[in-house]
């Protein structure tokens, strides 16, 4: 947590009064989070939730929002028994198929 501290009051300096975006592994942001609570239990954020810290003065920070969702879509429905998911490469998910071949799917 120290190197990623150091990394962020860096980051602060460089980009003072600015938002900066930083994209972190869960477990590293629960670590920040533990330290700021003094060490209680913290359950790792949700994927894709929005934790904000402030930075400053100096080399202090404070925990402002904690795992936000709030401007994320709900989650499309699961998809149709009917349709089959592929590998990212567009072939069949046997792999038989030449690269460049064309995938036809009926909506």
């Amino acid at each position: 947590v120290q190197r990623l501290e150091s990394s962020l009051f860096d980051v602060a300096h460089a980009h003072p009064g600015k938002k900066v975006a930083m994209i972190l592994h869960g477990a590293t942001i629960r670590c920040f989070l533990k330290r700021a609570s003094g060490g209680a239990r913290i359950t790792t954020p949700k994927n894709v939730s929005v934790t904000t810290l402030v930075v400053g003065p100096g080399r202090s920070w404070r925990v402002v929002q904690v795992a936000d969702v709030s401007d994320l879509e709900p989650a499309p429905p699961p998809a149709s028994p009917d349709v089959t998911m592929l590998p990212s490469d567009g072939g069949p998910a046997d792999g038989t198929a030449a690269k460049g071949a064309t995938v036809q799917a009926r909506l």
